[in-house]
């Protein structure tokens, strides 16, 4: 998407004398509103600041069936209930060059602050993990 044009701020002068302590007072909370919005549109939006969502870094290893081989758990930064969990980065830390078998997913049992991640697809056998996952909400 291109970026968006800049845009037209809203200047009391260029409005009647009538109308400026109107434009005036509403200059400020627009002027600022969409200053905002064009930046975000314009390529400062992040998921982590600005989505219903959070990424967060687990350690895990597996064995050969993809259970972990240690508790794994993911706290939650609010009680809602999560949609699921987009895998946004997966690094060996046993061996860097050794690589995910396949798509790396997680199936998870979540509680009221907590996810409790019970399966994972992908990993190589006791090779430790370091995991990026975004939760949806």
């Amino acid at each position: 998407m291109a970026k968006l044009p800049s845009f037209r701020r809203l200047y009391e002068q260029d409005y009647p004398p009538e109308s400026q302590e109107l434009i005036r007072q509403l200059a400020v909370s627009i002027n600022a509103g969409f200053e905002q919005l064009y930046d975000l549109l314009n390529g400062k939006l992040t998921i982590e600041d600005n989505l219903a969502s959070k990424v967060k870094t687990i350690q895990v290893m597996v064995n050969s069936s993809g259970v972990p081989t240690s508790k794994v758990s993911i706290k939650k930064a609010t009680t809602d209930r999560i949609s699921g969990l987009i895998v946004v980065r997966v690094d060996n830390l046993t061996n860097s060059t050794t690589y995910p078998t396949s798509g790396v997913f997680i199936t998870f049992t979540e509680a009221t602050d907590t996810i409790l991640v019970n399966h994972i697809t992908g990993l190589v056998a006791n090779n430790l993990y370091q995991i990026n996952v975004e939760l949806l909400r």
